[in-house]
């Protein structure tokens, strides 16, 4: 039965032709760049985790001497600033997938005090909708 507002059902219907195919949900490119689709309270934090370690010696590495009047310098710290805050951002929007929520909800961030609150008791605490969304497959249950 489906109704008018309840989430597409991804699992073992065939596609029409035409129709857009539920979002791919492997491979590092997806996870680290990709808005659609859903991941786990555990992939969200091994992300986070991994892009910190990165981040360090990535920094460790731009505030070397040699490298601090180069003109690899301005491009090293661009790419410093706007890689990791695209995977933050792609990553987090995947997370709020996961609890059926718009990406948009992140934009709650910006409200002092509650926004911030909000947003890490959804993100690192609250566990995924069960089965599948309308934002695609549970990620506990796809291979």
């Amino acid at each position: 039965m489906h109704y008018r507002n309840s989430p597409p059902d991804y699992r073992n219907k065939p596609q029409r032709p035409g129709a857009p195919a539920p979002p791919e949900s492997t491979g590092l490119l997806w996870l680290l760049f990709s808005f659609e689709g859903r991941v786990r309270r555990s992939v969200f934090w091994l992300v986070q985790f991994v892009k910190w370690v990165a981040c360090q010696f990535i920094f460790v590495g731009l505030s070397a001497p040699d490298y601090r009047e180069s003109a690899i310098m301005g491009f090293g710290w661009l790419v410093f600033l706007l890689l990791p805050a695209w995977i933050s951002l792609a990553v987090a929007v995947k997370r709020f997938h996961d609890r059926d929520k718009s990406g948009w909800w992140l934009l709650i961030v910006l409200i002092p005090i509650f926004g911030p609150i909000f947003v890490m008791i959804e993100m690192w605490l609250m566990p995924g909708t069960d089965g599948p969304n309308r934002f695609g497959p549970d990620p506990r249950q796809v291979n």
